[in-house]
């Protein structure tokens, strides 16, 4: 059976949950909710499963406490080193996460520590496609890279092309984007006649969505370099492959390991709330262990994925993780060029127009671009003729995303077109791994 101890080293974060119950209000408030005691949650590690969860919803109110960092920031300003967001795609607002100096050091020493496993040092030169603004993932990747000493060229501001062309120019080594913007950069690649596998890149770095085997082969085998992945939230978690990658020698999933020292990363089954066994999908519920200007417990992430247990993985390290490529949202949650896009949100500017009827949204690869089509069935007597342009700037406003537009006021096609769906017909359809 899974213990607490195969996730992370619980005494030490039982230590600071001790510590921090004395003196903070956000962790004072988190016990009340729980069915346990700080005591209990100090000597007992199955009492560590009564704690409460940290919500979203909790960290904004706490927020709306005491702007901008809220109850739970116990520095003052000078002593604190960076300032994060989380996306705000939510339409609930971004989280806000600070970390003290000393803490941002020893949290680029632990990426470093995974960079190095992956063979990154000083000899690369890194192409960086992430915009680095106030998330967290970008700033830290550049941080830690410079950090060894490699050099990171800040490529999200260039066209497609321009960065192929970057790429080229400087001898890039490492190439670090989303999965989805790897395929974009090789669709280009292909038009302009670029040969991608002649190019210095070795090593692809992703993150933010699932993939399948055949992707990471096909990948590969196209760029002829060895793909990477990493995984982290605003709040400091952090995931990395080790040296055996995506796919390790025999062809199966690699794994994403986190420092036990640095977090302690439950991964417990949704509807049981029991901890998985190695090769079990369940939720990630995160406690980084690096903030002391910011102290976070159990923060339930919303993202699922499969464990692997300590040891468990082909490059013998007892260090815990998730299987590559597994993450997926367990709220819905599609991430399109990097962006959170939440249904209900989209949802309710759709039908705030009054005179949509029904939609659906294709996600899908278009042109080796991620795409979304928007099929609006729409009130004949009432649609005005410019909707799908109005509807379309009012998504854009809301998500920082395009839609592409279709109107019909065909209900009797529409119908036809749905036939044989499930009996809850799924409005959101991820087409892009088919």
């Amino acid at each position: 059976m899974a213990k607490i101890s195969d996730f992370g080293n619980w005494k030490r974060a039982a230590e600071l949950l001790a510590t921090e119950a004395a003196r903070n209000p956000f962790v004072q408030r988190q016990i009340e909710r729980s069915s346990t005691n700080a005591a209990e949650l100090s000597s007992d590690p199955d009492a560590w499963a009564k704690l409460a969860f940290v919500m979203k919803d909790d960290m904004m109110e706490d927020q709306r406490l005491k702007p901008p960092f809220g109850t739970r920031c116990t520095f003052d300003v000078p002593d604190l080193s960076i300032i994060v967001e989380s996306s705000g795609t939510t339409a609930m607002g971004k989280e806000v996460h600070c970390i003290t100096k000393p803490d941002y050091d020893k949290t680029m020493a632990t990426w470093g520590v995974s960079l190095k496993q992956m063979g990154i040092g000083p000899k690369d030169i890194i192409a960086m496609t992430l915009p680095v603004g106030m998330s967290g993932g970008g700033v830290k990747h550049v941080d830690a890279y410079v950090a060894l000493g490699a050099k990171m060229m800040r490529l999200a501001n260039l066209s497609t092309r321009a960065k192929l062309d970057a790429m080229a120019y400087y001898g890039t080594t490492v190439a670090i984007g989303t999965p989805f913007y790897i395929d974009r950069l090789g669709a280009i690649a292909d038009e302009a006649g670029i040969d991608v596998s002649k190019l210095k890149v070795r090593k692809l770095i992703v993150a933010t969505q699932s993939v399948t085997v055949d992707w990471i082969k096909a990948t590969e085998a196209k760029w002829n370099a060895k793909l990477y992945e990493w995984y982290g939230t605003a709040s400091g978690m952090i995931a990395f492959s080790c040296g055996q990658g995506m796919l390790n020698d025999k062809g199966e999933r690699g794994t994403l390991h986190w420092d036990p020292d640095f977090e302690l990363n439950e991964i417990r089954n949704e509807e049981t709330g029991e901890l998985v066994e190695d090769g079990q999908r369940g939720e990630v519920i995160a406690t980084p262990m690096v903030s002391e200007a910011e102290p976070l417990f159990r923060i339930r992430t919303r993202d699922e994925a499969t464990f692997r247990a300590p040891g468990k993985c082909a490059c013998g390290s007892h260090w815990p993780g998730i299987e590559a490529g597994t993450v997926r949202r367990l709220d819905g949650t599609f991430k399109v060029k990097g962006v959170n896009i939440w249904p209900s949100h989209c949802e309710a500017v759709i039908f705030s127009l009054g005179f949509v009827r029904d939609y659906r949204v294709r996600i899908h690869a278009k042109g080796g671009r991620e795409a979304m089509q928007l099929d609006l069935l729409a009130d004949g007597a009432k649609t005005p003729p410019d909707l799908a342009h109005q509807l379309g700037e009012k998504l854009r406003q809301q998500t920082g995303l395009g839609f592409d537009v279709v109107v019909t006021e065909d209900s009797a096609g529409w119908l036809h077109e749905t036939t044989g769906e499930i009996a809850k017909p799924r409005r959101w359809v991820d087409e892009r791994m088919k």
